[in-house]
Order: C-alpha cells, then structure tokens, then sequence
C-alpha cells in the first residue's frame, strides 16, 4: 500500500477557536503593527474571504495596518516563502517582531492575546513534529510498504497529543478550549476522509469493492454545516463542506441528469446567508468554470455577472477578474510563452523546447490543492491512454519554496507519471505568469512547433478530452 500523505494535510490544521462574546462589537476590524529587521521584504496579512492587505514596511522596519473581521478568524502574516497564523478577533491590538525570513520561526508576540496566539503557534509546530515522526515510525525503511491501519491508528494518535498540548496549557478559555475540542474534531474527519478515500480509490484499481466505515459517515452527517464561525476558523471544516457541498451536487445531478453541472454550483451558492460563505463558493465554482476548459465565452460572461452579484470580496474579485481577464491572454495559433530549465523530479531539467516536434499537455497544480489532487487518477488513465503518441504529458507544480519537500514526497509516493517538474519561484515564475495564472488546476495544450492550441484547455475528467485529442491525431 503506498503511503499516505499527511504531511501534507498541516495547512488544514492552520485553526483555532474563539469566545465571540469577548470581542469588542463595535470594532470590526484587528490592528496588527510591529517591526521586521528584514524592511525590504513585502508582507502580506489575511484572513479567509474577509479582507486581504499588503504591508510595505517603513525604512526602518516599522509597520502597521488593519483587519476587517466581522467575527473572530485565522489571520496569515505571510511573505514570499513562508507563513504565520495569527488568532485574531474583532477589537485585538498585535504587537509583533519579526527577526528572521522565516517567518514561522522569526515572529515573536510581544503584545495583544499573547497566550492564545503562543499556544497556535505551538500547536501547528507541535502537529507538524507529531507527523514528521508519527510517518517515520510507520515507515521506516522509507519503501511505502505500510499497512492502512497503522495511519488510522495514527490519526487517533495524534488527536489524542494534540488534546494533551491544549489541556496542558494553563489559563485557556473554557469556551476557548471547547472550541478546539471541536474543531480538532473536524481535523481528525478531515484525516480519516483523506485515508478512507486512498483506501476506496487503490481497492476499485484492483477491481475490489471497498466500504468506507458507516460510523465515519455517521459522525461526517452529524456536522453542522456552514457554521460562520468554525468556517473562518478552520481549514478543515471549510474543506469537509466543500466536500458536502460537492456531494450535495452529484447527488441532485444523479436524480435529474437535465441539470447543468455549473448551473447547479452557482444555484446552490445562492442559498447561503453568510456572506462569506457565498463568496468562498461563488469563488471556487468560478474558477471551476474559467479552468474548465469547455464553456463558451458567451456563457463563461453570464456566470461572471452572476458571480459579480453573489461576490462581496474584494481581493477575491480581483483575483477572478484576472482570471476572466486572462482568458484569451494567450489566443490559439499565437507563439507559447516558454518555460526553461525547470527541475525535473528525480534529477535534472526540462525545458519546453526540449519537447519539440510533439503535443504538451501541460497540467499546473500544487499539492495543497485538493481539486488538483482530484484530476490525478484521470491524468494518469490520459497518459496510459496515448503512450507511445506524439504526446508529452507535463505536470508544474506552483509549490512554494517552503513546500518544495511536500512535492517531492507526493510525486514519489503517489508515483505520479509524465514529466513532474517545479516551477521555482510558483505564481510568479515566468511562464506560469505569463499564462495569467492565479488558480489552480490550469491545462494548457501546446502543439508540435510550440503554438498555443488551447490556453485553458479540457481536464484529464472531461468525457470529452480523448476525443478531442483524436481529432487532433494524436
């Protein structure tokens, strides 16, 4: 049995919990200010779906901004390598130093909820301890060769050291700690899901049924949905109503084939009260529709209006107008942008003209990203599909630097196939750029003398795409 990524689950753990009642009503906003030894790099602070800041510090390493929250969230104080999670409530005054390019080890509170955000921060740190070493005792001679029960046994593990850290930890909340008995809760079903859901997957590729425990769904169906405050406060949960909400729209599409995949999504998303909640939703299933690949332009126009109505943040509007934007960035027939000397997994480079004379089918993803991640078992059905065709089948990964080791863990241990390489400097590296790319996952096709085919082009999933690429000869 090939080994389970937990590793890369530690951003969803990036949660914590709150007293709503202690916040201070009438300030809908935090002030985080402080000083960096390091002025010359940009931060960057936000909050999931509520307000996003970049933060120029002053000569002299000073600096200062503001928050809107309109409940208590997990603000990220990031710069372009590295991330901290900062607890943050309506009212709160931070006073942070920041002492090292690395910011999960260089930021020191020094004034504001200090017990709390000292007790985040060492719970993410401890939680990243507690995989590295819950994984190599599992495997220790590193070959994948490990037994699905123990990573069930695992979970339970580390939900269990994650409960001592927090009881032991003097002078907490009462409600405070109630919270995170919850939302460690959701992390725990969002770990089992990942694990069931491997299990399922590799039993259907030897043609075995396999069931998923109905005590695990019992207490998934027992989750109260798109709760506000556990949404801007955990990761886990936002990703366990993706989920729901993804199965939600299976389910009414298998009792009425009629209804329109992207209908439906943005239908749905229409019902919720939370306005943030809209907004995350509205975003994902636009960004689902302009990476499809197989809508017309006409119709992607009428979502975007429909989404402009749903939207009320304004980052992430702008992140979608981008996208729209960038659409027809690169026309077909025009010349490809190029990508050069990108690291190859396993040992040296790749660069697009070495792939000359064929089709490239260019898949852009990182491994945080769970829609990415979903593509894979498509993508490589794709490439089994056309070996030995005039095709070449290129992954780039957009991985932050801080996550280079994550991407050379899952390429070997889910033994992704075609050509896996990494683009160094993610969003920003130049081709990735170049195609205007801001969400993932992106296709793109490039053809034989290195024109753009299709800029944003069909999915592995998409029934249509191995009769596309026929009438193309490949």
């Amino acid at each position: 049995m090939k080994r389970f990524i937990l590793i890369a689950l530690t951003v969803l753990f990036i949660n914590s919990s709150c007293n709503q009642n202690s916040a201070d009503e009438d300030r809908k906003y935090a002030i985080l200010y402080g000083k960096t030894t390091e002025p010359q790099d940009t931060l960057y602070l936000g909050a999931i779906g509520l307000d996003y800041r970049t933060i120029l510090p002053e000569k002299d390493g000073t600096f200062r901004d503001t928050l809107f929250l309109d409940l208590p969230a997990m603000a990220s104080l990031s710069n372009s390598d590295t991330d901290k999670y900062i607890y943050l409530e309506p009212g709160d005054e931070f006073e942070v130093e920041i002492n090292d390019t690395n910011l999960e080890k260089g930021v020191t509170f020094k004034s504001g909820d200090t017990l709390k955000a000292s007790y985040i921060a060492k719970r993410s740190a401890y939680y990243m301890d507690l995989l590295d070493a819950y994984d190599e005792n599992s495997d220790p001679d590193g070959d994948g060769d490990v037994d699905p029960q123990v990573y069930l046994n695992n979970i339970s593990s580390i939900n269990k050291d994650l409960k001592k850290l927090l009881y032991s930890t003097k002078g907490l909340p009462t409600s405070f700690v109630k919270d995170e008995e919850r939302r460690m809760n959701y992390l725990r079903l969002y770990e089992l899901d990942f694990v069931y859901n491997e299990m399922r997957e590799e039993a259907e590729e030897k043609d075995q049924e396999y069931k998923i425990p109905q005590e695990f769904l019992d207490e998934v169906a027992a989750i109260p949905w798109m709760d506000s405050g556990d949404y801007r406060l955990s990761r886990s949960y936002r990703e366990l109503c993706l989920y729901a909400f993804y199965d939600k729209v299976s389910k009414k599409m298998e009792k009425d084939t009629t209804l329109n995949y992207f209908d439906l999504q943005m239908d749905l998303t229409k019902e919720f009260s939370d306005p943030v909640i809209k907004d995350n939703f509205a975003k994902v299933a636009m960004e689902n529709i302009i990476s499809s690949g197989s809508i017309e332009q006409e119709k992607i126009s009428n979502y975007m209006d429909a989404y402009l109505q749903m939207a009320s943040n304004d980052y992430n509007i702008s992140l979608i107008k981008k996208d729209f934007e960038n659409m027809n960035a690169n026309p077909a027939g025009a010349v490809s942008p190029i990508f050069e000397n990108y690291e190859q997994n396993g040992g040296g480079t790749v660069s697009l003209t070495d792939l000359k004379g064929k089709y490239v089918y260019i898949d852009i993803w990182a491994t945080w990203c769970a829609p990415c991640i979903a593509e894979v078992p498509a993508l490589q059905k794709l490439e089994h599909d056309f070996k030995g065709r005039s095709i070449a089948f290129v992954s780039i990964s957009v991985d932050s630097k801080n996550d280079y080791e994550k991407w050379n863990n899952m390429v070997k241990e889910k033994q992704l196939s075609g050509i896996q390489l990494y683009a160094t400097n993610s969003f920003d590296s130049d081709f990735i750029s170049s195609y205007g790319i801001s969400s993932i996952p992106r296709f793109i096709l490039i053809g034989p003398e290195g024109e753009v085919v299709d800029a944003n082009t069909m999915r592995p999933s998409d029934p249509n795409i191995k009769s596309f690429f026929e009438s193309l000869e490949i």
